[in-house]
């Protein structure tokens, strides 16, 4: 059986069977597996019970084609999950792929078209929500990040962003010219380190953007000011320490903030300078080495960083 191909992707997997959920939440679950000598699936409809039928073993291939229609009920004692009778649980273990998101779920079928590629729930989630997947392999063997580009003539459509082998950087990058410092910082750090002017390629509206490289692609990745800035005005505290007003004002202007007695995962306390990272899309901590004195606020972090941290 390959489900694959219909749009179904693995959620579950247990010793006697695997469930599968579809892209599409309208479409049912389906469980496939093997019990009393014979494989079996089992549909999952809302608000109905669980349909199971045998599966006719003729090929031990992966493309294995069933007509459901020529296919036999199978007795609910020889099943292990829930008898015929009884209406599944719905929407309580097993949540639909996508919820709303950015983009509809026809793009997700426009991905296997057009690139003959397998997405992963997260990755699927990713895409639709305008973000950049993990590195995929395409149907001709192409290794990248897939994405969603919105073009002014033709609406959103699908890019694939290829895997370069090291950054290379152009004098200019969407209308901001580098100096020597924004290519030292992105080459060593994988940021430019500062808010920049920019302007979009397609629409050719102006924006304030960071600019990063993303380490997976070694290409440039722009994050831009009004998706990040929302997130740090609504901070109050950040890692056990609370932020003023200055500092999330320095922090969306692109700048580091140096912060103390900060708290980690681990539990132990930290101090880092703290800026915005389009390499991250998020926060980027430059651990302080311990004795350097405390001085919570505003300062600019020094050319030299120390241990990167994107927690």
């Amino acid at each position: 059986m390959n489900l694959y191909r219909l749009g179904y992707r693995e959620a579950i997997k247990t010793p006697e069977t695997i469930l599968y959920r579809h892209y599409d939440p309208n479409m049912p679950l389906v469980g496939y597996g093997y019990a009393d000598r014979q494989f079996h699936l089992t549909v999952f409809n809302k608000g109905q019970s669980p349909w199971v039928v045998s599966i006719p073993d003729n090929s031990s291939g992966t493309g294995q084609l069933v007509d459901l229609r020529l296919s036999s009920p199978v007795s609910s004692e020889s099943m292990v999950g829930l008898p015929l009778g009884e209406k599944p649980v719905v929407n309580r273990q097993f949540q639909p792929v996508v919820g709303e998101t950015r983009y509809p779920d026809s793009l997700l079928k426009q991905a296997t078209r057009q690139f003959v590629v397998e997405l992963t729930v997260e990755n699927a989630k990713r895409l639709l929500n305008g973000q950049k997947t993990d590195v995929v392999k395409t149907g001709d063997g192409s290794i990248g990040k897939l994405y969603v580009l919105n073009t002014p003539e033709n609406g959103p459509q699908l890019v694939l962003q290829d895997v370069q082998q090291k950054l290379t950087l152009k004098e200019s990058y969407l209308g901001h010219t580098f100096s020597d410092k924004d290519k030292a910082n992105l080459h060593k750090y994988g940021d430019m380190g500062r808010v920049a002017e920019l302007v979009d390629k397609q629409s050719g509206q102006k924006f304030t953007g960071f600019i990063g490289v993303d380490k997976d692609t070694k290409t440039l990745t722009v994050l831009r000011a009004d998706v990040i800035r929302p997130k740090i005005e609504r901070m109050s505290h950040l890692k056990g320490v609370t932020l003023n007003g200055l500092q999330k004002q320095r922090m969306i202007e692109g700048k580091a903030v140096r912060l103390d007695n900060m708290t980690s995962k681990a539990g132990t306390a930290f101090s880092a300078y703290v800026r915005v990272s389009a390499a991250s899309r998020g926060l980027r901590f430059d651990h302080i080495p311990n004795g350097t004195p405390e001085k919570n606020g505003s300062n600019t972090a020094p050319d030299t960083s120390g241990k990167q941290n994107t927690d």
